[in-house]
């Protein structure tokens, strides 16, 4: 947290937050720990600043905002559990996020999260892959804990253009198949 202002009321009946926070960078799953919601299904790794608003109820705020993702300075990741996503933002000097396999060399998004509905809606995201093109992504995911087995929960949209098939391929490949990637790469 570098800068907040605002005010709250803090009636115990009808409280409520009015604050603005300039945010960053922290570690996005530390980040989505802090704010209650469950794990998504794929690993991610990387670091966020934005700007953060909470509104709402003391018992039960909404924080909404934008974030930009940045890459996380080395103490961020002291403890980070190890997965694929981290090997690829650690593989890749260029790169400020991962997903997965895929590193990003950016990435920003708009949200908000209702702690009273438990819906985290994700109104634009962006991210450029490694190796260039865009992925747009929009939608909403239900963050309650009975959300974990429903496949229901998660209702997102995505569509990418410009993608270098052979860059993301090589995340997912193993070293002796070193013949296939150049294959792909061909074409």
């Amino acid at each position: 947290l570098h800068d907040a202002v605002g005010d709250l009321d803090l009636c115990p009946q009808a409280g409520q937050y009015r604050l603005q926070a300039a945010v960053g960078p922290v570690e996005v799953n530390s980040l989505r720990a802090s704010l209650g919601v469950r794990p998504i299904p794929l690993p991610i790794a990387g670091a966020l600043r934005g700007v953060l608003h909470i509104t709402g109820p003391l018992e039960k705020p909404i924080y909404s905002g934008s974030v930009s993702a940045v890459r996380p300075p080395l103490a961020l990741l002291v403890g980070v559990e190890d997965s694929p996503a981290l090997a690829a933002l650690l593989q890749d000097p260029a790169a400020v996020a991962a997903c997965d396999r895929v590193a990003a060399t950016a990435g920003n998004g708009v949200f908000t999260l209702d702690t009273a509905t438990e819906m985290f809606v994700l109104h634009s995201g962006q991210a450029v892959p490694a190796g260039g093109g865009l992925v747009q992504a929009a939608g909403k995911m239900w963050v309650a804990a009975a959300a974990e087995n429903d496949p229901r929960a998660i209702v997102m949209e995505a569509a990418a253009s410009g993608l270098n098939a052979a860059t993301l391929a090589l995340g997912y490949l193993s070293n002796t198949t070193s013949a296939v990637v150049r294959l792909i790469k061909r074409f």
